[in-house]
């Protein structure tokens, strides 16, 4: 089952309940045709709102008959409700506390978008319980990564945030209104770094806590393709990994795709002794 989250006004929602069908434009369409019978949506309402999770009940359909007022929104769905609030619920506190770094604007920007299963599960713990009592209760990831190769990659990203023109000159932070590169939402999870080269063109900046393997490519090409999708306008899209080291399977594939670069980051530890200050006697 995957998990879909549904961007839209009160008004529209409004009459998306009466209808019991949801609807998007042409440019959502693919997204619209990947959702599965039995998929849950998180409707999400202008205004830091949740309307709840409805499960769909009736596939990809077109259809023009009229519905909402603005748009006639043709590609649809069916749902019925699954974990609903009587009214809309204020997300603010949940998202500001799980999601620190990222911009509700940037969250929430499309209107139709795959959601992560983490995601998923806060506001889903969220909905049914009214709090989340912690990442680590609510959230089960495959293969968690140790505590300081996580404390790392945050350390990592909070120097590099500031400091882009270390990997290259004229390379700053991606920014657009309310909008910041860091952690980026898109449809496909979130880009650890999202910056400009002095030319304008986007670069997509991927890193890792210790060793980065092919695998890595499986994440950020989607991240690529999506910014050469919805942000790029003409401008070209580049990929970097930063990692401790790379594999020689990553090395090799590296060598035929034009557009991405390796950087390697080191740690080095200074030890001071600071006691005794003088030598020991008997």
């Amino acid at each position: 089952m995957s998990h879909w989250l549904a961007v839209t006004s009160a008004e529209n929602w409004a009459r998306c309940l009466a209808a019991a069908t949801w609807g998007v434009k042409d440019r959502f369409t693919n997204n619209l045709k990947q959702v599965a019978l039995g998929d849950d949506v998180l409707v999400h309402v202008v205004g830091m709102r949740s309307a709840g999770i409805f499960r769909v009940t009736h596939p990809y359909f077109y259809s023009e008959d009229p519905i909402w007022p603005d748009d006639v929104y043709p590609h649809r769905i069916r749902f019925e409700p699954a974990i609903v609030p009587p009214e809309p619920v204020d997300i603010k506190p949940v998202f500001s506390r799980f999601f620190p770094s990222i911009s509700p604007g940037g969250y929430f920007r499309t209107s139709f978008r795959r959601l992560p299963d983490e995601d998923y599960e806060l506001f889903r713990d969220f909905l049914e319980e009214g709090e989340v009592q912690t990442l680590e209760f609510s959230v089960e990831k495959p293969e968690p990564q140790p505590e300081f190769a996580l404390s790392l990659e945050r350390d990592l990203e909070d120097y590099l945030e500031g400091n882009l023109q270390v990997i290259e000159s004229g390379l700053k932070l991606y920014v657009e209104g309310a909008l910041k590169g860091r952690q980026f939402g898109t449809d496909v999870n979130r880009i650890d770094l999202l910056a400009q080269d002095g030319a304008g063109n986007l670069v997509v900046i991927e890193l890792k806590a210790g060793e980065a393997g092919r695998e890595v490519l499986g994440q950020i090409l989607p991240y690529m393709g999506w910014v050469r999708e919805h942000l790029a306008k003409g401008k070209a899209v580049r990929g970097i990994v930063v990692a401790s080291d790379f594999t020689s399977e990553l090395l090799a594939a590296i060598n035929v795709l034009s557009n991405f670069a390796l950087y390697r980051y080191a740690v080095q530890f200074t030890l001071k002794k600071v006691a005794p200050v003088a030598p020991m006697t008997r």
